[in-house]
C-alpha cells in the first residue's frame, strides 16, 4: 500500500498550474480588497490623506481583475464540470449494459485522455464480449438443451443479451473506428 503512494506534486502539470494561478489571483484580489477597504476606512486619518482619484482607480483596477478572474473560473470550471458529467453518463450507460457507444468531448474540454483510456477499455471489453458470444454459438450447436450444459449456455446467452456490443437498429450511430 504504502508503495502505491504518490510522490509527484504536480500530477498533470498543465492542468494543476491553472488552478494554482486561479487561487493565487483570487488571493491577489483579496488582498487588494482589504487594501480598499482599509483606505476608504483609515484614508481620511492618514496623515496628508489619500487623493479621491487614487482610491478610485484601484477599486475600478479592483473590480477589473475580479470580472477577468470570475470569467476565467467560469470557463476553466464548465471545461471540468462538462467532462465530468459525460463521463458519469458514460459510466452509467456502461454499467447498464452498453458497450457500443463512445464517449466525446468538446476540443477545449479536460480528461481527453482518460475519454480515450475509457473508450479504449470499453472497446476491448466489447471484443471480448463477442468473443464470448462466438463461442457460446459454437457451443450452442454441440449441447444438448435440456442439459445441465445446455441450460447453463441458454443462462450465459441470456446475460449476454444484457450487453450491447452493436448500435440499435436505425439508431443513425456509426460502428466505431
Amino acid at each position: 500500500m504504502a508503495e502505491e503512494r504518490r510522490h509527484q506534486l504536480f500530477v498533470n502539470k498543465q492542468f494543476q498550474y491553472r488552478y494554482v494561478l486561479l487561487t493565487v489571483s483570487i488571493a491577489i484580489i483579496l488582498v487588494n480588497a482589504l487594501t480598499v477597504i482599509g483606505i476608504l476606512l483609515y484614508g481620511p486619518h492618514i496623515k496628508g490623506g489619500i487623493a479621491w482619484y487614487h482610491t478610485a482607480i484601484l477599486a475600478a483596477i479592483e473590480v477589473i481583475l475580479l470580472l477577468t478572474v470570475f470569467y476565467f473560473s467560469a470557463r476553466e470550471s464548465h471545461r471540468l464540470a462538462g467532462p465530468m458529467f459525460a463521463i458519469s453518463r458514460r459510466l452509467e450507460r456502461l454499467g447498464s449494459g452498453d458497450l457500443y457507444s463512445r464517449l466525446k468531448l468538446r476540443q477545449g474540454d479536460h480528461f481527453h485522455e482518460i475519454a480515450e483510456t475509457l473508450n479504449d477499455n470499453v472497446g476491448m471489453l466489447r471484443q471480448r464480449v463477442e468473443t464470448i458470444e462466438a463461442l457460446v454459438a459454437t457451443l450452442d450447436h454441440h449441447a444438448d438443451p435440456d442439459s445441465e450444459a445446455g441450460q447453463t449456455l441458454a443462462r450465459l446467452r441470456g446475460e449476454l443479451e444484457h450487453l450491447a456490443t452493436a448500435p440499435p437498429q436505425d439508431s443513425g450511430i456509426d460502428a466505431p473506428q
